[in-house]
């Protein structure tokens, strides 16, 4: 027999389904997004395959840390690294913190084409705020 599903999921799924669609209106494109936990456990996604999910997460977390360490290399003291991007052609890929209580810090890594850098930065970055708010709230 099916179990039914946990409330507290199907609540997530939907508030996150609300905040994806909210970013894409935003964006004014159909961006892929994944949110996954600082080791590279993906815990969420849009626009990706399955089977992507687990190397994307871990990319993303190594990128993040490549970028700390780099930053810390060169001003000899640790900054907290707010937004890591990549861009290559048409694509923005834009990476940001999203601290959630209890959790640490997730990452919410959000690519779209044909968008101007400072839109996805500012976005992302609200969008980031967003979730965290909801997160820590329901943790």
């Amino acid at each position: 027999m099916p179990t039914a599903p946990d409330p507290v999921i199907a609540r997530f799924d939907r508030l996150w389904q609300f905040h994806i669609d909210s970013l894409a209106d935003r964006l004014g494109a159909t961006p892929s997004v994944l949110l996954c936990m600082p080791d590279g456990r993906p815990l969420a996604a849009r626009g990706l395959a399955d089977h992507d999910l687990d190397p994307i997460a871990r990319l993303t977390c190594d990128l993040v840390a490549a970028s700390a360490s780099l930053t810390t290399a060169r001003h000899s003291a640790v900054e907290e690294i707010e937004i890591v991007q990549f861009i290559g052609g048409r694509s923005r890929t834009v990476v940001r913190g999203a601290p959630v209580h209890g959790h640490g810090t997730l990452l919410l890594s959000v690519t779209a084409e044909d968008v101007s850098l400072s839109l996805m930065i500012v976005q992302v970055r609200r969008t980031a705020g967003e979730l965290a708010t909801l997160l820590s709230a329901a943790g």
